[in-house]
């Protein structure tokens, strides 16, 4: 469990953020890569937004979950 929250859960935070980045940037298949769609407005600052929020959330998650598993270890 600690392996995954130390390596894979941070790597999964930065997929996440990555995945959502480039939702925001392209938009369309058809269209180019535009990076100021992110902050034009409209569903691609919500894709922005949505993969900095879900990033952020799943690495404090991980940390707090950390650091619970490393209280009770502590304890014994």
């Amino acid at each position: 469990m600690c392996t995954y929250l130390r390596i894979f859960n941070p790597l999964i935070a930065l997929l996440i953020f990555i995945l959502c980045s480039f939702a925001a940037v392209k938009e369309d298949k058809n269209k180019p890569i535009v990076p100021s769609n992110i902050i034009a407005g409209g569903i691609p600052t919500y894709f922005f937004a949505k993969g900095m929020f879900c990033g952020v959330a799943l690495l404090l998650l991980g940390k707090i979950l950390e650091n619970q598993l490393g209280r009770d270890k502590g304890v014994k």
